[in-house]
């Protein structure tokens, strides 16, 4: 699908070897005491190539701002982990303006791959981009007039969203490599906990949009909805459900489980938390059935795997993001952000999920995850259940 990029930005190449000793990641200093420097080898070595550039280099060097922006970037990209990134100001702006809930936004979560594209992982299936047909593992080639080729995860995301009711120009690549614009309205999404009904069946469905600090409590009200509707078992559906730490996962798996290990928490430093459920809320015996997708992440793929791995749940839909972990935002001096995984999560049986994600047993056909079907299989999964 993706061709072999053969050339590299100049700048990128100077930034990446240049400056690092002058500035790099100038955090503030209560924040990094005892943080440790470079061994003087590195350092040399790092000079070494700049001194090159200063000498041989043809063309037009940057202003030392520029090099040490793009130094620092090119340090977090290289520590391979996608949610580790120098976010410039103006994408810090937009940050700041989803935790105020002021944006519009297309419903898309991506993926970058092995060769810098951008790749769609999930859809939300109520949001803009899953009813334009867009599908998981497609590429996101251009947003408007912009490559998105070689940006970092958050200033492609920056680029899916705006305010409500703008529009985006999307140059998408199939699977097949035919290339296509979509023009999608922007929107919100992710109003409150989630929503829940009854099928006619009599099987409910519990939909996670996002999970925060105020997640557990709607869950609970809404689990006492679906019980005072009729409801005996519950399709858990948590596609596109991201947000949320170990601790608010913890608090939701205790509705479904009352004993079981949830999941175990590791820092830099070796410190260690585990989670297990304990409680045992007014679900805990009754059938659920879980769907998930490539946009599932965070907290919500930390109780997708308790449930897998406490067999409380058959995990129905794709592979979960991967985003099983936690994020420190540390401000630099020209109001950029260095965003750090500082925390890793894993499964009660010690695989990872930073980076990895949760394996459902019933895979779907990515053009089927995002639509009605991936319900129609769970509500079936449930209804044979019921009949043994």
């Amino acid at each position: 699908m993706r061709a072999a990029r053969t050339w590299l930005v100049g700048a990128v190449v100077l930034a990446f070897c240049a400056g690092y000793m002058t500035g790099l990641l100038a955090l503030r200093a209560e924040e990094v005491a005892g943080a440790s420097e470079l061994r003087p080898a590195k350092a040399a070595l790092l000079d070494e190539a700049w001194a090159i550039v200063e000498r041989d280099f043809s063309g037009e060097i940057p202003a030392p701002e520029r090099v040490a922006r793009g130094a620092a970037a090119g340090l977090l990209r290289a520590l391979g982990d996608e949610a580790t990134a120098l976010i410039p100001a103006p994408e810090a702006q937009w940050l700041k303006s989803i935790e105020a809930g002021s944006e519009g936004d297309l419903g898309i979560f991506v993926h970058l791959g092995s060769d810098g594209c951008a790749e769609i992982a999930g859809l939300l299936p109520e949001g803009p981009a899953a009813s334009a047909g867009l599908q998981p593992g497609e590429d996101l080639c251009r947003a408007d007039a912009q490559e998105l080729h070689g940006m970092s995860l958050y200033q492609i995301l920056a680029r899916m969203r705006g305010p409500v009711g703008s529009t985006a120009k999307l140059l998408v690549r199939g699977a097949d490599g035919r290339v296509r614009w979509v023009v999608l309205e922007r929107r919100k999404l992710s109003e409150g906990g989630g929503s829940w009904a009854v099928l006619p069946s009599g099987i409910g469905v519990l939909r996670l949009r996002r999970i925060d600090s105020g997640t557990a409590e709607w869950v609970a009200g809404a689990l006492r909805g679906l019980a005072q509707s009729g409801a005996k078992s519950i399709v858990l559906d948590m596609r596109g459900t991201s947000g949320g730490s170990l601790e608010q996962a913890w608090r939701l798996v205790d509705e479904f489980m009352s004993s079981g290990a949830v999941a175990v928490a590791r820092r830099a430093d070796g410190q260690e938390r585990s989670y297990h459920a304990s409680e045992g809320g007014g679900w805990s015996n009754h059938p659920i059935v879980t769907v998930v997708d490539g946009g599932t992440s965070g907290a919500a793929e930390a109780i997708a795997a308790a449930l897998q791995a406490n067999r409380r749940s058959c995990l129905i839909g794709a592979p979960t993001y991967g985003m099983g972990s936690l994020q420190r935002e540390f401000v630099l001096s020209d109001g950029s952000l260095a965003r750090i995984t500082v925390e890793v999560w894993y499964t009660a049986q010690g695989e990872i999920l930073h980076g990895r994600g949760v394996q459902p047993e019933i895979l779907l056909q990515p053009e089927r995850v995002s639509g009605g079907w991936a319900l129609t299989v769970a509500e079936a999964y449930l209804r044979r259940l019921a009949e043994r």
